[in-house]
């Protein structure tokens, strides 16, 4: 029934020649019609909100390692580590009707909607929570416009995730308890929460200065161009290299001219008065080291902590017509971690 202001009208009119009682009833009962249809189309909206049906609220604890050791040169973005999965209790029946749904980060600022990777602060970290469903791993959505039905509870397998999103700040740290909390509408369903705080440094090893003295010689065994003399020894150390380290790669850099790119001969410093000859670098096994291009060092234990060395060799190579006199020349190495 449609009900208008007309028809209150052309009702009271033809009721005027009842009692004044009857009139009052005729008032009561469009009021009362009104009232209840105003009721009926309020209803639905108040059963939308999110509820739970039975149960309640459940937190999935999560054992996370106390450090995590992130090689320096990391590229942003990639996960660095992800603990196991544990299953969660079945959480309360829910019942809800195209709720928003989501993660909400409790450890740092909340992403915007629909995202699956959360800031830590400015630590240079982000987390992601993975679930498993059916043996294949996926991420829980930030909180946002995702909408939900419920209806059911969850019951899978949860992870914690680290993600390398920046530098590294000193001293980062991961903190422990509740880290973040699946909500339908205002509803918290489901929170994480880690056993402990994570401390996250950054993984690289000590490299000292290294100084090759490759001696007195003759010019008689630099007889001609692209003779060499004989060659000398060293090693690029790598001490106490820590865990988590997974690939070792290093570069050489001339500081002075390169004179022979092919053979890796680079001229000698300024300061320097023998002339027509260079220096020439070779790996352990004899061969020439290309300059200024990262090498992968593949003699260590990936992730595995210790010390390593990096064996190379120098000797002098004959570029043009020589003269006696000092020699003496310098390079750079880079060890890039990751």
């Amino acid at each position: 029934m449609y009900f208008s202001d007309d028809m209150d009208v052309k009702l009271l009119t033809s009721l005027r020649v009842r009692t004044s009682a009857a009139a009052r009833f005729v008032r009561l009962a469009l009021r009362t019609a009104a009232i209840a249809l105003l009721c009926w189309l309020i209803a639905p909206a108040a059963n939308a909100a999110c509820r739970f049906t039975s149960g309640g609220p459940v937190t999935v604890t999560i054992p996370v390692n106390t450090v995590v050791n992130v090689p320096r040169d990391t590229p942003n973005g990639t996960v660095v580590y992800t603990s196991s999965y544990v299953t969660s209790a079945p959480t309360g029946k829910t019942s809800c009707a195209n709720d928003p749904f989501g993660v909400q980060s409790l450890i740092g600022t909340q992403p915007a909607a629909n995202q699956t990777v959360y800031p830590i602060g400015n630590t240079g970290l982000s987390f992601s929570w993975k679930y498993m469903d059916s043996g294949t791993a996926y991420s829980w959505v930030s909180y946002g416009t995702a909408k939900g039905n419920g209806g059911g509870s969850t019951s899978l397998p949860n992870a914690f995730q680290l993600i390398k999103t920046g530098p590294i700040a000193a001293g980062a740290t991961v903190p422990g308890g509740s880290v973040a909390v699946l909500t339908y509408g205002t509803l918290a369903v489901l929170t994480m929460s880690l056993t402990n705080s994570i401390s996250v440094g950054q993984a690289s090893c000590t490299t000292p200065n290294v100084t090759a003295t490759l001696g007195t010689h003759n010019l008689s065994e630099l007889a001609a161009v692209g003779a060499t003399t004989s060659s000398t020894k060293f090693n690029i150390a790598l001490n106490n290299c820590p865990a988590g380290i997974n690939t070792i790669k290093y570069q050489i850099d001339p500081t002075t001219t390169v004179l022979n790119s092919a053979n890796s001969v680079v001229a000698f410093d300024s300061g320097s008065t023998a002339q027509g000859a260079g220096v020439q670098l070779l790996d352990g096994s004899g061969n020439v080291v290309p300059l200024s291009k990262q090498i992968a060092f593949t003699n260590f234990v990936s992730g595995a902590a210790g010390s390593y060395t990096i064996p190379l060799t120098a000797r002098y190579y004959r570029t043009g017509t020589a003269k006696a006199g000092s020699a003496n020349s310098s390079m750079t190495f880079t060890i890039n971690y990751q």
